[in-house]
């Protein structure tokens, strides 16, 4: 196989449009460099070689992290020594690029479509805590630890469609000047939404509650039976009191408790309304959804309904 440099390859001035090359060498494709926000780019390459060849890029992004999508095909990345990673259809890898020679090889006669999202480490870290806070670190160091590095082996990941979607939205995208600044920006963090949630999501049976954790979410339950309105209640506010981030609490509080933190807390509520209804029988039903934190009548009648199979009107029978 013979290497290319990258930057024959990828050019720098295709902002707006795809730029379509033919190669006797790599054959027909197209590539577009497209900066989505300040040290972020997103790179996009695909074609069908003439015959097998691979590019060198470790050396124009070293000390950058890639975040690698294939979008058809299949492509491999190597650098001879320990990173031996081939993604196919749909599948996705996070790199922290090295002073190594790294190489992606396209195979002979197939067709392959490949982005990559390219980020300045401060930027990547800086997006990071966009979507992590302080209850929120485990989550956080589950993303850093699925890089490829010398110290860690990655893992690859299944990409959904809605990643397909939005990447093919930031190509067609023909919007100039702020408007396009502001909706390319929007579109990074919407790709890194679904990634960091595939990374972060772990199967409820896989989960490993210790007496501590479990003493911590009846702590939880507790708390919300005692609470009387809606708008006074959040999930944050939760985290704080029992001490546990939301990816715990949330996946705790199903696994255990078999339902979710939102609809167990309008459930005990709706059961308080309901008592109140049956013992105060002057308390009208207007007040009683304004006490429960509930905007109208309607809103609440339809909560009720959907609890108990009929109107709170039927108490006042």
């Amino acid at each position: 196989m013979q290497d290319i440099p990258y930057s024959e390859i990828i050019r720098k001035n295709c902002e707006d449009e795809m730029q379509i090359f033919n190669s006797d060498l790599i054959g027909k494709g197209e590539t577009a460099v497209i900066p989505l926000k300040e040290d972020i780019t997103m790179i996009y390459s695909s074609g069908v070689p003439a015959q097998s060849y691979r590019l060198l890029y470790s050396h124009y992004y070293y000390d950058k992290i890639m975040l690698c999508i294939c979008l058809t095909g299949q492509v491999q990345h190597d650098n001879g020594e320990w990173l031996h990673t081939k993604i196919g259809n749909g599948q996705s890898f996070m790199y922290g690029v090295e002073r190594d020679r790294t190489y992606v090889q396209m195979e002979k006669g197939k067709k392959y479509e490949q982005v990559s999202l390219v980020f300045g480490k401060k930027n990547f870290y800086e997006c990071l805590d966009r979507f992590f806070d302080e209850f929120s670190k485990e989550e956080r160091q589950i993303c850093i630890d699925a890089f490829f590095s010398k110290n860690t082996t990655g893992k690859l990941f299944d990409i959904s469609n809605e990643v397909r979607v939005i990447c093919r939205q930031i190509l067609n995208c023909r919007l100039t000047r702020n408007y396009r600044r502001v909706f390319l920006e929007c579109k990074l963090f919407e790709i890194l939404a679904y990634y960091f949630q595939s990374i972060t999501q772990t199967p409820t049976k896989q989960l490993v509650f210790s007496a501590d954790d479990v003493a911590k979410l009846q702590q939880a339950k507790r708390l919300l039976n005692e609470q009387t309105q809606i708008l006074n209640f959040t999930v944050d506010q939760l985290c704080r009191e029992v001490g546990l981030n939301r990816f715990k609490l949330n996946l705790g509080f199903q696994s255990i408790f078999n339902t979710s933190i939102i609809k167990f807390y309008r459930s005990a509520v709706l059961a308080k309304a309901h008592n109140e209804l049956l013992s105060e029988q002057d308390k009208s039903i207007e007040e009683t959804a304004l006490n429960y934190g509930y905007g109208s009548v309607q809103a609440f009648s339809n909560a009720f309904f959907k609890e108990y199979g009929y109107r709170p009107s039927k108490l006042k029978g």
